[in-house]
């Protein structure tokens, strides 16, 4: 591959170890491949959000088992990054302990939980399945990475169009966060919000000042019981 080709004689070139380059360029913006990286990580990332927001919405068995798929493929993908990232960092402790590192393990995890443990275990912990539905929404910080330096794909930018840039990040990720916990929180009680889409509405109309309250009694969320009763793990994650 002519990315490849060109990577190995900058790094003949320059002198880089194998775990210089790594680390190079997964954090290069500059380069040809450093950009195209950036690039495939952002789509990836705008898929993972993407399949979130879907399955909010009624979807049939072939429709779920499809994003379900799409969703490992993606997390695969997430999960080679975060390990060559993890690889090439000067200080792998230090590493770990970073922001974004924890974030980027964060959306990994629990498509990983799913995919590790045996349905049984889920079948008997709905509260468990509930967290990791709930941690998904999470996956939307992993864009926080690209607006923290000084610099975006087409290059430098000055520092007050990079605080613009942040500021407009902050807003979003906020209203898909709370909008997101606010689906999972008021579906099962609130006939209006249905989805993702009808949360986020909710949230910022005057009726989302109403919240209704759960109350000893009240019915469960149909789909958590289906999930009781369903063979298919699939269909209790979402």
């Amino acid at each position: 591959m002519p990315g490849l080709k060109a990577a190995r004689q900058s790094n003949i070139k320059n002198g880089r170890s194998f775990r210089e380059t790594v680390q190079f360029y997964m954090i290069d913006f500059k380069t040809p491949l450093g950009r195209a990286i950036d690039i495939i990580i952002i789509a990836l990332n705008l898929i993972a959000v993407s399949i979130f927001v879907l399955h909010t919405y009624d979807l049939s068995s072939a429709q779920q088992e499809m994003l379900w798929r799409l969703e490992i493929a993606v997390v695969a993908v997430f999960i080679m990054e975060y390990a060559l990232r993890l690889y090439g960092a000067p200080d792998r402790g230090k590493h770990l302990k970073d922001a974004y590192s924890m974030i980027d393990l964060a959306a990994i995890l629990p498509t990983l939980i799913i995919m590790v443990l045996p349905a049984s275990f889920f079948v008997y912990d709905i509260r468990f399945i509930q967290i990791l539905r709930v941690l998904t929404v999470f996956r939307i910080f992993r864009f926080l990475r690209f607006v923290s330096k000084s610099h975006m794909l087409f290059g430098t930018i000055s520092q007050g169009k990079i605080n613009i840039a942040r500021l407009v990040f902050s807003i979003i990720i906020f209203f898909f966060v709370y909008s997101g916990i606010f689906y999972f929180v008021e579906s099962p009680l609130n006939p209006k919000v249905n989805n993702f889409g009808d949360a986020f509405y909710y949230i910022g109309s005057a009726e989302g000042h109403e919240y209704p309250n759960l109350q000893v009694g009240d019915e469960v969320d149909p789909r958590l019981s289906f999930c009781v009763n369903s063979k298919s793990i699939n269909s209790c994650f979402f």
